[in-house]
């Protein structure tokens, strides 16, 4: 059963990317899920925009450079509805899926390779 959806207004840069948080949704299951969940875990699904700021075009490896982080434990991206190939000037709107704990109060989103990472933390 789906918890109700929680508005989140935060936003950080990566490059050359804006990345705003604008939801998030706890399940059981969902829809980009291609596993059932296990056990112990829920799913997180966060609602994002990347806007590429500059004139030239920008690819994000989501697999590669999106992770989450809850505590010291960092989580790997699920899967991901949304355009990874951004033109300049392009915004892109859509959804990533984590297994977070469940009980989990606050995580966060981390964008970058090795060391280089940056994001934004938020309350579940």
């Amino acid at each position: 059963m789906a918890e109700k959806k929680k508005m989140l207004k935060k936003r950080f840069r990566y490059k050359v990317l804006e990345v705003r948080l604008k939801s998030l949704e706890m399940e059981k299951q969902a829809p980009l899920a291609l596993n059932p969940v296990p056990e112990g875990k829920t799913y997180l699904i966060l609602e994002l925009s990347m806007k590429n700021t500059s004139k030239s075009q920008f690819i994000i490896f989501q697999q590669e450079e999106i992770t989450l982080q809850i505590g010291k434990e960092i989580i790997p991206l699920e899967n991901y509805k949304i355009e990874n190939n951004l033109d300049g000037g392009q915004e892109s709107t859509g959804f990533l899926l984590f297994a977070i704990p469940e009980g989990a109060k606050r995580a966060k989103i981390l964008f970058g390779k090795f060391d280089n990472k940056v994001g934004v933390s938020f309350k579940l």
